[in-house]
């Protein structure tokens, strides 16, 4: 059976703003250069096919070109190309509508500092004995949209480094340090498998519901209803699935449930890709590291809610038609 753990598992200165701009946007670019480098090294085929529309975002279009390319950039095997399509066309759309907000607000772009990234890409693949033209091409991106790829990331960060003055991230980190402080949880578990009926998942959730009505009622502990339904590995320790942070050793779509439940609490009932779960947190840590040990990791995250809040405003007003 698999394993459920391991699965589970302003600045102060000017130079020191500049520092962590030039820093945020070099991991950008190094994800950036690592999916360009993956598919060289795996010589995936980049398929050319017919510009059919498949949206327009306030009259531009997206085409299937446009999709084709951003499967093999995210590595997405044909199998299961169609099962995506409707994802990723999403993920398009709003990358689309985000270009238009940013060249709206005009943000500024320093020249060099695109031809810096792209020099950069340009070097890891000559590095490997490859024509980087020719390798960037065949990936459909010619010297027009790699400069404009990288441009929309600059810009990006450039607008967010702007919304993120001392204020704000500091107000971000207090209002979530549990999530990068290094704080620690102790948590139990009840896990049932997830069915290949997916009818019968409502099942599961009533029973789990009556499991907790049980352990609320004092009938029996959490520790034995997890030795007696339990499906996890984790079932024969009364359900205790140790002590973990936010990040690092389990998914953050299951730490983002258990951090939210107060110690000596049960949760109710979540469902997630692995099945349906029953948590009990026994005991958090507190964590010590302060914003500053940890701002690239929060301001990570300040930007990807942003995205999202902004993708969200704009597909109000936008037109977006298939």
């Amino acid at each position: 059976m698999t394993n459920i753990r391991t699965e589970e598992t302003h600045s102060h200165s000017i130079s020191k703003h500049c520092s962590f701009e030039n820093q945020l946007t070099k991991n950008r670019m190094m994800l950036a250069a690592f999916f360009l480098m993956s598919l060289i090294f795996l010589g995936l085929p980049i398929q050319v096919r017919a510009e059919e529309t498949l949206a327009t975002v306030n009259n531009k279009k997206i085409t299937q070109a446009d999709l084709d390319w951003m499967f093999q950039y995210r590595q997405i095997s044909e199998d299961k190309q169609e099962d995506l399509r409707k994802i990723y066309l999403e993920k398009l759309i709003d990358q689309e509508l985000i270009r238009q907000f940013l060249k709206k607000r005009k943000i500024k772009v320093d020249s060099d500092h695109v031809a810096a990234q792209i020099d950069i890409i340009h070097k890891k693949i000559i590095k490997n004995n490859k024509d980087s033209e020719k390798v960037l091409i065949s990936m459909g991106l010619d010297k027009k949209k790699l400069e404009k790829k990288i441009t929309r990331d600059i810009q990006w960060n450039n607008y967010i480094l702007k919304k993120a003055n001392s204020v704000v991230l500091k107000k971000y980190f207090q209002d979530q340090h549990e999530y990068f402080d290094g704080t620690m949880v102790q948590a139990k578990q009840i896990f049932l498998k997830k069915p290949a009926d997916k009818n019968e998942t409502r099942k599961l959730f009533l029973k789990l519901e009556g499991i907790k009505t049980k352990i609320e009622s004092g009938s029996l502990s959490f520790s034995e209803a997890a030795k007696k339904y339990s499906q996890a590995p984790s079932a024969n320790k009364g359900g205790d699935i140790g002590t973990f942070p936010y990040r690092g050793e389990m998914p953050v779509e299951l730490t983002k449930i258990i951090f939210q439940i107060p110690v000596g609490k049960m949760g109710d009932p979540v469902e997630t890709r692995y099945g349906v779960h029953l948590y009990k947190v026994v005991k958090k840590i507190p964590g010590e590291l302060s914003l500053e040990d940890v701002r690239h990791s929060v301001l990570k995250q300040y930007s990807n809610k942003i995205w999202i809040e902004t993708v969200k405003q704009l597909r109000l007003k936008a037109k977006i038609r298939y």
